[in-house]
């Protein structure tokens, strides 16, 4: 193999992965231009949905849903709480 052909090959794979580049690159400026122009809601906000589970507040100030599951708490022996992400 010359140093030429082995150029031109590269200059080919080069060229066949330009098309599915420019398709991954226009693809993720469109789904960002697509998630700003939909202006998401926060939950409770005026014109936003309504905020359907219990929450507290954190001394940061922001709030942490929570979703009780089982016994009641005059019936149960332990707790137990999971954390999820």
């Amino acid at each position: 193999m010359t140093i030429g052909s082995s150029r031109k090959s590269l200059l080919n794979s080069l060229l066949l992965l330009l098309p599915s580049t420019v398709v991954i690159i226009l693809g993720k400026v469109l789904a960002l231009t697509y998630q700003f122009m939909l202006k998401l809601k926060l939950c409770g906000s005026p014109g936003g949905p309504p905020i359907t589970s219990p929450r507290i507040k954190l001394r940061e100030g922001s709030h942490l849903a929570y979703k009780e599951h089982g016994l009641p708490r005059e019936k149960s022996r332990s707790i137990v709480i999971f954390i999820h992400g």
